[in-house]
């Protein structure tokens, strides 16, 4: 199952200072793959492909605590914002 996520909805939950040619990098190996990467405008779609055995990530709040897991074993820093859940 794909899903599309714009880079200015998933800095409301990460603040990190990879750009997001290196998160969709960093996720892609470790994690969720990212498909694609569109720049739109002044921001940028992830369109990422989600495993049925993860639906935690199926959301933008998913995706970020992920990447939050991750992005910090490639060198970038990473944290979550919020947890408005």
């Amino acid at each position: 199952m794909n899903i599309t996520i714009a880079h200015s909805w998933l800095k409301e939950f990460l603040q990190t200072d990879a750009p997001p040619q290196k998160i969709a990098d960093c996720l892609s190996l470790c994690g969720p793959s990212v498909e694609k990467l569109t720049k739109i405008k002044d921001d940028f779609l992830y369109e990422i492909e989600v495993t049925t055995n993860r639906v935690d990530m199926m959301s933008v709040l998913g995706i970020a605590r992920e990447a939050g897991a991750i992005l910090p074993q490639f060198g970038f820093s990473a944290r979550l914002n919020h947890d408005i859940y």
